[in-house]
């Protein structure tokens, strides 16, 4: 009944009678190996950690059940108890690009971002025209509060996307990250590109709003600071004056 349920693409109905068939023997590999395997065809990652280290305890040499497991405690976020795993993965097949990408997720998970940067630099030298792969670089920069690195990359991103709302995304992100270190101007123009690329981006258009508002707040701050200070003087001179004649 279970296989005939996976032949009719009926994975829910399959996966609920394999779970039953588990119950009754949880030792078999078969029921083991359909179980974790639908239930992260379904999404079920939890469900699939259980069943999946099962396997690979049954069989360590196994890649298959290995990527599974993997698969399955990254995708419930477990990535501590994921990185051993992945890195055994590594070692088995250092060229395996998916079990890079994995390991970058894994180490941020577990907020290891030294090695999480390594792995995307690793994955970068490869393809280096990758705006996701870059974007992830650009967060573990953030991370590692390597601020100057973060600006050279999205700037390197916008050469690779100039139009469409991506572009406007990484052009914002340019943006803030001249107005953290308060060069307004700059902000301003990316800003200004961000809206060209995508005239209808609020986000931007809000932000942008917002800088002038307080650029023009800051004007006109100085200049009434520049009349209390002439005031001042004034004052001063008279006083001085007075003085004089007395």
């Amino acid at each position: 009944m279970a296989e005939l349920h996976e032949q009719k693409d009926d994975q829910q109905a399959a996966y609920k009678i394999w779970r039953e068939l588990l119950r009754a023997d949880p030792e078999n590999v078969r029921y083991l190996d359909r179980v974790s395997r639908l239930a992260l065809e379904l999404g079920l990652a939890k469900e699939a950690v259980e069943p999946a280290r099962a396997l690979h305890k049954k069989n360590p040499q196994n890649a298959r059940y290995l990527s599974r497991l993997v698969r399955a405690l990254t995708g419930a976020d477990r990535y501590t108890e994921a990185l051993p795993y992945l890195e055994l993965l590594r070692g088995r097949a250092p060229g395996d690009e998916e079990t890079r990408r994995e390991l970058v997720s894994a180490y941020e998970g577990a907020k290891r971002y030294k090695e999480a940067l390594e792995q995307i630099d690793w994955l970068l030298a490869r393809h280096p025209k990758e705006v996701e792969l870059r974007l992830t670089r650009v967060a573990i920069l953030g991370s590692l509060d390597r601020d100057r690195e973060l600006l050279a990359e999205l700037e390197r991103v916008a050469a690779l996307v100039p139009t469409g709302p991506r572009a406007a995304e990484v052009q914002r992100q340019i943006a803030e990250a001249y107005l953290d270190r308060e060069e307004f101007r700059r902000a301003e123009q990316h800003l200004e590109a961000a809206l060209r690329a995508a005239p209808k981006d609020a986000r931007s258009r809000a932000l942008l709003e917002k800088l002038r508002a307080q650029r023009e707040t800051a004007r006109k701050r100085q200049i009434e600071e520049r009349r209390e200070a002439e005031r001042y003087q004034d004052w001063l001179r008279d006083i001085q004056d007075r003085a004089e004649d007395f």
